[in-house]
């Protein structure tokens, strides 16, 4: 399966950089996308042979998340590429990645 790409309702450089009518809008814009995300996901589950029901309920999230697993993949990375990487995302996110995964 191909996985499609969001396509932003405008192009900005940062979200700290959007103003109050940008901000809305991107918002109710992301939100409107709900269902056809949830659709493309539950399409790429079933391509995986995974048909459980994804209701928004705490239990739905098991199955979603053993599926995920299967997709999820870690490589050691050198401190250098790690800082290359680390400077492609915004300040604020810098603390929230750990290093741990990548060193």
């Amino acid at each position: 399966m191909s996985y499609e790409l969001l396509k932003l309702p405008f192009e900005f450089e940062s979200f700290d950089k959007l103003n109050k009518k940008q901000t809305q809008e991107f918002f109710d814009w992301y939100v409107g996308e709900i269902d056809n995300r949830i659709s493309l996901l539950i399409h790429a589950m079933s391509e995986d042979g995974v048909n459980d029901v994804l209701d928004y309920s705490v239990e739905s999230l098991i199955p979603l998340w053993r599926w995920f697993e299967t997709k999820i993949s870690y490589k050691k990375i050198s401190k250098k590429e790690y800082r290359r990487l680390i400077n492609l995302y915004p300040k604020w996110m810098k603390d929230y990645i750990p290093k741990e995964n990548y060193l």
